[in-house]
């Protein structure tokens, strides 16, 4: 069964959304389906220009294939792109189109096409023609299914007018960690894998690390700008940051920590804006910390416990650093209860948010 999977990623990049989509093509085709990636060739938008092999730069199998739209860069060009996009979907002539591009979706629907939509924030406004075909498109008998990857944004859906039976929740996932972990040396490792943005908690993290001298404490990801100015803040030594590394790369360091933390703040952005996510998301980050089986300390936010609970990690609040200190001093006196939060949270992991399970999920839902 062919299956043709729009995004609007830019790919190979940084950004989670790209990872998601290299790993929800491939685990599809490792279930055994026909898998064609259509993404957009960016012109304007900085791509990984180092990256020979996108396959290998993800760590995921070349088990299905890619196709890049090019699309000038003028007025309108959102259109021209998925008009594009949808075409070539029509030629391959696949039994379902998934997607994670919208206006790549609106323009299959009008096509002829069965769409299946994956839907990782709140319904969009837009008015004049983009309203007319938005309208149009979430009425459409096309539109088979739409995935959201959260109960409470399946909330926010059902609030919005959108019918129940047509919403399909489907949390984030990860792979299995490979291979031996980093060499980190001696002392107590504290890990933090994810971009630097507003409302991630890396100056809550530096604050930590003050509180904690003898702890060391590991930030994976961000930017060079972000680093530098994050250095700025008087960072003592027992802060390392290691800056961004291949998706393919950085289980080894999850795996090499002695616990994981996700210090969400009560807004969150997300990569290209300011955009709160805090009260729908599903990150990625949680779920491959459970994949690494270590101890997770978490915000205590309500959408992460549709995930996350008192048997499988701690929860703290993200604003109480005294908290947060006391459960990492906790952590590093106790590993016996660090080895049964990590047994819990990878027993969640292999039983329910693999990628293999999350395409199993929706493909049983859509055919």
């Amino acid at each position: 069964m062919k299956w043709v999977y729009l995004a609007d990623s830019i790919i190979p990049s940084r950004a989670a959304n790209s990872i998601h989509v290299m790993k929800m093509c491939n685990a599809l085709a490792n279930i055994g389906y026909e898998v064609t990636l259509v993404a957009p060739k960016y012109t304007l938008i900085k791509q990984e220009d180092f990256v020979r092999d996108i396959f290998e730069f993800y760590g995921v199998e070349p088990n299905f294939s890619i196709q890049f739209i090019s699309f000038p860069n003028i007025r309108g060009n959102v259109f021209w792109r998925a008009i594009k996009s949808a075409r070539l979907a029509k030629k391959i002539a696949p039994e379902i189109v998934y997607s994670r591009d919208l206006w790549g979706s609106i323009f299959s629907t009008r096509f002829g096409l069965s769409v299946a939509h994956e839907f990782h924030g709140t319904p969009k406004k837009y008015f004049w023609i983009k309203g007319f075909l938005v309208d149009r498109f979430h009425k459409s008998k096309r539109l088979t299914k739409s995935v959201v990857i959260s109960q409470a944004l399946k909330n926010i859906f059902i609030k919005e007018g959108f019918e129940a039976k047509n919403l399909m929740v489907a949390h984030d996932a990860a792979d299995e960690n490979i291979g031996p972990p980093a060499s980190l040396g001696a002392g107590f490792h504290v890990g933090y894998v994810g971009h630097l943005y507003k409302g991630r908690g890396v100056d809550f993290i530096l604050e930590m690390a003050k509180r904690l001298p003898n702890v060391i404490f590991h930030l994976i990801g961000g930017t060079e700008k972000d680093i530098a100015y994050f250095k700025s803040k008087s960072v003592g030594n027992n802060v390392v940051f290691h800056g961004f590394l291949r998706p393919a790369d950085v289980g080894a360091y999850r795996m090499a920590m002695d616990i994981l933390i996700a210090p969400y703040q009560k807004v969150v952005g997300i990569w290209g804006g300011a955009r709160d996510t805090s009260a729908y998301m599903s990150p990625l980050k949680i779920f491959e910390y459970m994949s690494a089986g270590k101890a997770i300390i978490s915000s205590d936010l309500p959408v992460l416990r549709e995930v996350l609970n008192e048997n499988n990690a701690i929860l703290c609040p993200p604003d109480n650093l005294d908290r947060w200190v006391e459960s990492i001093n906790q952590l590093a006196i106790d590993s016996e209860k660090r080895l049964k939060l990590g047994k819990a949270c990878y027993a969640d992991y292999v039983n329910k948010y693999t990628w293999e399970i999350r395409a199993r999920n929706i493909a049983t839902k859509l055919i």
